[in-house]
């Protein structure tokens, strides 16, 4: 049976859901309101890396990034804003630039990377 792009899409969107689920059950009890910042790139030709980052405030909205706001009193997890990268190319022509300014963002402000 061939795979198509909708399943392997499907499947990538359930299997992130099931991250920041994980990753609001997890700190529940440790912060009241945070940002998670979601960020995928190619770790190989055949594999994706996804990585989420609590942060205490709002990140800028940047390409190639998911944001997703949780406020554990109210019972709130609203995705905030999703920006795919605007032209998908092979891994090694993607310039490193912008991944390196969101970790350096997120390590400025000391937000931990939770989940990688």
């Amino acid at each position: 049976m061939p795979t198509f792009i909708g399943d392997i899409r499907k499947e990538l969107s359930s299997d992130l859901v099931k991250s920041i689920e994980k990753v609001v059950d997890q700190n529940a009890s440790k912060h009241d309101e945070y940002y998670i910042l979601v960020r995928s790139d190619w770790a190989n030709r055949n594999e994706i890396k996804t990585t989420l980052m609590l942060m205490k405030e709002q990140p800028p909205a940047m390409i190639g990034t998911l944001c997703v706001y949780v406020n554990n009193k109210k019972g709130i997890v609203e995705f905030l804003s999703a920006l795919p990268d605007d032209i998908p190319t092979d891994h090694i022509e993607m310039s490193e630039e912008g991944n390196k300014a969101v970790f350096d963002s997120a390590k400025n402000n000391n937000s931990p990377i939770i989940y990688n």
